[in-house]
């Protein structure tokens, strides 16, 4: 949603990754060490700033839903 005479900006908005840990609960080290090893939520990175979008963190932490009754890989 985008509403000029509001300032609301809320779908493209970006996020911290303050915003990221406190949203998610997961530790900035977490966020930080994903970003490190590539593995992590896709961002942008604005001179020193990093920033993400809200559905691509969605999406990253969509990959780690485990749903009942699945198999382990090894008892496959």
């Amino acid at each position: 949603m985008y509403e000029k005479s509001n300032q609301t900006i809320e779908r493209s908005r970006l996020l911290t990754e303050r915003e990221v840990s406190r949203i998610f609960s997961v530790s900035l080290a977490f966020l930080r060490r994903k970003r490190f090893q590539g593995d992590g939520p896709r961002y942008y990175k604005i001179g020193r700033m990093i920033r993400y979008r809200l559905e691509d963190v969605q999406e990253f932490f969509d990959n780690y839903v485990i749903s009942f009754g699945a198999q382990r890989r090894e008892d496959i």
